[in-house]
């Protein structure tokens, strides 16, 4: 679910919006859940962007966060990089099969707390 920043606010036609934390596709800027909407412009609860004033789609569910994802190699061709998203640990250039042991041993040894 996405966040929503700060208190709902009013601009000068009698738009009433409230940030939320997403940023805009086109331009990257922050994106703003309409509340009220005089000039029938925009529903009630359509997300647009506050900058260019496109209209947004949130994601409706999460993705679950993988623990470990293993990466291309830029300067070792043919060999992966185990990549932590959990803390900055990476590992060296492996092959593939090496990568995923040490992805492996890795959340065994930091993140579970066996040893």
């Amino acid at each position: 679910m996405i966040r929503r920043l700060g208190p709902i606010y009013d601009l000068d036609d009698g738009l009433r919006l409230q940030d939320l934390d997403a940023s805009c596709r086109q331009c990257y800027k922050r994106l703003a859940e309409v509340i009220h909407d005089p000039s029938g412009q925009w529903n009630t609860q359509d997300v647009v962007c506050i900058d260019c004033g496109t209209t947004a789609t949130l994601p409706t569910e999460e993705k679950p966060r993988q623990p470990v994802v293993l990466r291309r190699s830029w300067r070792s061709a043919g060999l992966r990089v185990a990549c932590c998203t959990l803390c900055p640990h990476t590992s060296m250039p492996l092959p593939m099969d090496r990568a995923a042991q040490w992805a492996v041993k890795h959340l065994a040894e930091r993140h579970t707390g066996a040893a």
